[in-house]
Parts: C-alpha cells; sequence; structure tokens
C-alpha cells in the first residue's frame, strides 16, 4: 500500500521535478548486435521518447537509423538527459563501441561527452550536483564503472578489473553519498554499494536469483529493482542463459525491510521512482 506502480517503457527516468519522463521503445534488438544493421517494424534501432508524466505529449527526444539508444538520465536541474549511444551489451567475443550522448531536453544540442572506437560506455547516471556522471565502462576482458567530470572531460576509474560481466547499471544516490550498481562479482547478479571516491563497498542483496536494475527514491531512503529470486511461475525461460522473469522489490538503502511489489509471470525490470 506504499508504492503505487505505472507502467512505462524500458529504463525510464522521470525529470527532476516529476512533469517529464524519458523511456526507450520496445525495440526487438539494438543495431551493431546481429550480423546486418536490423530493419522493419521490430528491428529498429532503439529509441528514446519525452512525455509529460501521464504519457501525453509524447515526442522522440533521440532516433537515428544506424544505432540504439538506452539508459536515460535527467541532469539535476532538469535541461540535459544523458544516455548511452551504441552496443549495450558486450560481452567476451562481441565487443563494439559506444558512448554517452547529452541532449537538451528538447533533443537539440547533441554532444558526445566520452567514448570512441575504442570505448564502450553505456548507462550513465549524474552525480547531484551536475559536475559528474557515473557510467558503465566495458572492455573485451571487464566492465566497470568510471566518473566524467563533466566540466574537463576527466575520466577516473571507479571500479575495474573484476571480471567480464562485472559491475553495470550504477546509479547515483540523491545525496551524493553512494552509488548503487549491479555486480556479478560474487558468482550471480547482486546490488552493491560504493562511495563515490571508491571507498565502503557493500552488497546489499543476497539471493539466488539475479537482482539488478537499482533505483533510488528521491528522498534516498529505498532502492527499487529487478529480481528473479522468485524462480520461473509459468513462463518460458528467458535466452540469456535460461533466466526467468524478474519482479519488482524494494528494500532500504542499507539492504533491510525488504518487500516485494509484484508476483506474476511478466519481466517487470528497470524500475524508477517519480519525484512526488
Amino acid at each position: 500500500p506504499g508504492f503505487r506502480l505505472v507502467r512505462t517503457g524500458t529504463f525510464p527516468a522521470y525529470s527532476p521535478d516529476g512533469k517529464r519522463l524519458v523511456a526507450s521503445n520496445s525495440s526487438f534488438r539494438v543495431a551493431g548486435q546481429g550480423q546486418q544493421p536490423p530493419t522493419g517494424q521490430w528491428g529498429k534501432p532503439t529509441q528514446l521518447y519525452v512525455m509529460d508524466a501521464d504519457g501525453s505529449h509524447r515526442d522522440v527526444l533521440f532516433a537515428d537509423d544506424t544505432t540504439g539508444a538506452l539508459g536515460a538520465t535527467w541532469s539535476p536541474d532538469g535541461t540535459r538527459v544523458a544516455f548511452g549511444v551504441g552496443l549495450n551489451q558486450p560481452r567476451p567475443g562481441f565487443y563494439g563501441p559506444a558512448s554517452i550522448v547529452t541532449v537538451a531536453a528538447d533533443g537539440s544540442d547533441r554532444r558526445t561527452v566520452a567514448g570512441g572506437m575504442d570505448a564502450n560506455y553505456h548507462f550513465p547516471s549524474w552525480s547531484p550536483d551536475g559536475a559528474r556522471i557515473v557510467f558503465r565502462s566495458a572492455r573485451p576482458e571487464s566492465k566497470g564503472l568510471t566518473i566524467l567530470d563533466v566540466a574537463s572531460g576527466a575520466l577516473t576509474s571507479l571500479t575495474s578489473d573484476a571480471g567480464p560481466e562485472a559491475d553495470n547499471l550504477p546509479s547515483w544516490s540523491p545525496d551524493g553519498q553512494w552509488i548503487a550498481f549491479t555486480s556479478r562479482r560474487d558468482g550471480d547478479w547482486e546490488i552493491h554499494a560504493i562511495h563515490p571516491d571508491g571507498t565502503g563497498l557493500t552488497r546489499l542483496t543476497h539471493s539466488d536469483g539475479n537482482d539488478a536494475h537499482a533505483a533510488w527514491s528521491a528522498d534516498g531512503r529505498w532502492l527499487a529493482f529487478g529480481s528473479g529470486r522468485g524462480g520461473f511461475k509459468d513462463e518460458g525461460a528467458r535466452g540469456l542463459g535460461g533466466q526467468s522473469g524478474t519482479d519488482i522489490f524494494v528494500m532500504r538503502a542499507d539492504g533491510t525491510d525488504l518487500r516485494r511489489l509484484t508476483d506474476d509471470a511478466a519481466e517487470e525490470g528497470t524500475p524508477a521512482f517519480a519525484p512526488r
């Protein structure tokens, strides 16, 4: 009863004032993830849409026939949106470039702020003061987290060398003290948190099923995430290692007071809190 659920597109993000929403469409695959660029109704690269919080007045924020975009996040002042452009799920033997891009809230003034042909950067999250962006940085042999200084363009490694599918999907806390992220460093996907200076690494979830896509509440008291800990119900196995569908859970910022919000065979994930 303490939470109201609203269905959106993939990887949604609400503007700081809660009036606007950006989300990805549900394309079948992203350009670069197959033998040739996808074509047809279900093969277009993933686009970003921006709309009012109730779903009205929907406009395309980013669209490119040659590549896809995912994981959008608003700047704290609501004037810009950052997201990843390019291959979003690299892995050993399947690697390609991706960059962090920002645009104005109306889709204009596109800037590549981090990336290049030898880099795979994705899933950005802005610091509360707008000065830095943390994102997933991947190499063929590992995935880690990197922090970008927006003004200077300087990059600082936050986590690295924890394995080929280790750290991903960072989310900066509203008070700026923590970065929550998904990590496979302990064998399966779990939610972890770390201070922006690299200290205080803490594992927050401990389950047999995968836990991922952590998102902070606006007051920093809660983390929402998707979890496969419930196992299979009546859904078919997903193609990625036979994974079951996920449900939405919330927990306190320290991993306590776990609560389950959904329990069905649908795939529910990539949650975001809407500011009050």
